[in-house]
């Protein structure tokens, strides 16, 4: 694949979770893969391809949340 393609495939897959993100957060967790591949205008097969399985979805989802939320972790002090 050449640095175009793999541009935009990345740019794809990005475009899906922040739709599929959007999706399952107004329709909750019975959200269908058929809804997030309508809300950005790729087809059903074009998701699956990205994501295989529900899971894999599911899960790079709560990665992706994981990954952009603020960090709780705390630099110990010594006093």
């Amino acid at each position: 694949m050449d640095a175009v393609g793999g541009h935009h495939r990345a740019a794809k897959r990005s475009r899906l979770l922040e739709v599929a993100e959007a999706v399952f957060a107004a329709r909750g967790a019975g959200a269908s893969t058929e809804e997030t591949a309508r809300e950005a205008k790729a087809g059903i097969t074009t998701v699956f391809r990205h994501f295989p399985t529900g899971r894999t979805g599911q899960r790079t989802l709560r990665m992706g949340r994981m990954q952009r939320a603020p960090s709780t972790e705390t630099t110990p002090t010594t006093g």
